[in-house]
């Protein structure tokens, strides 16, 4: 829904949504992806505090800590 909410969303309300995905891959233990998500959103809105502070957080290596064990760490399961 959030992707589909993104593409709708005019630029200037661009960085709500993939902020909230990035947020949603940090969950899951992606800090990659939830980087790339709060990069683009902060292009979009460089003022966005919630983008900018994720960014920060993840800038300093910070992982969830349901993340960092097996037991309660998101599985996909295809």
């Amino acid at each position: 829904m959030l992707r589909q909410l993104f593409t709708i969303a005019t630029p200037t309300h661009a960085a709500a949504p993939l902020t909230m995905l990035g947020h949603i891959c940090w969950w899951k233990g992606r800090g990659t992806a939830a980087a790339n998500y709060m990069q683009v959103a902060l292009t979009f809105d460089p003022d966005y505090h919630l983008a900018s502070m994720l960014d920060q957080l993840l800038g300093a290596g910070a992982v969830s800590d349901w993340a960092q064990h097996k037991d309660t760490a998101y599985r996909n399961h295809h």
